[in-house]
């Protein structure tokens, strides 16, 4: 057998894995409250490979849109890093929710892929957050009626308690954002307002008496 062969069988499955990918994702784009009932059973490695994929694609993207060189290095190698422990952290508090809460063991695995899933709208609109930061508020929005769908599908539960789960904890997100968002706003303003010619003047007077 050749090498030209080997290396042909070597790739081939890794390309078939590729374009399944790229096949589920295609039909989720299409319908996502069908696909969020219809989820892929992929082994661990291709679905943190998928998940760290598209989050290095939209975050690379975002770094293009923000002009800034920084971001795109971060958007391509860190966003990636940081979205994966994000899923991780969901999927540990759903787990454990519904197995002290509401008596409920979820399969764990599926739960990851759920949570991924869920977690694309979100992910995507990240892209235009740097220039458009309210945004990220739609993408959260949009990821938590996939949760609702997704879990309820999944754990078989009253679908109004999962309402009230994850509406509850967007409601809690949307709140600190907001909080956040004025805070920082108000942080610019004071600096902006201290920075004027006068301070600097009133600035530079002192140190000249000094």
């Amino acid at each position: 057998m050749t090498f030209s062969r080997d290396l042909q069988q070597g790739i081939s499955p890794y390309k078939a894995q590729a374009l399944e990918c790229a096949r589920v994702l295609l039909q989720f784009l299409k319908n996502p409250v069908l696909g969020m009932r219809q989820l892929p059973t992929w082994d661990w490695p291709t679905l943190i490979l998928f998940h760290t994929a598209l989050a290095a694609t939209f975050g690379f993207l975002g770094g293009l849109i923000s002009l800034r060189f920084g971001r795109v290095f971060s958007g391509l190698i860190i966003y990636p890093i940081s979205t994966l422990f994000i899923v991780a952290i969901i999927s540990g508090f759903f787990y454990y929710t519904f197995l002290f809460i509401y008596h409920r063991e979820l399969d764990f695995k599926k739960l990851v892929t759920l949570v991924v899933f869920a977690h694309l709208p979100n992910t995507f609109l990240s892209i235009f957050a740097y220039h458009l930061p309210p945004i990220i508020l739609m993408g959260v929005a949009a990821s938590g009626m996939l949760l609702i769908v997704g879990l309820t599908e999944l754990s078989q539960i009253d679908r109004k308690k999962i309402i009230q789960l994850v509406g509850g904890i967007v409601t809690l997100y949307v709140a600190f954002w907001i909080y956040g968002a004025i805070s920082s706003s108000y942080e610019r303003r004071s600096i902006k307002d201290f920075a004027t010619p006068e301070s600097l003047d009133i600035l530079e007077q002192e140190m000249g008496d000094e």
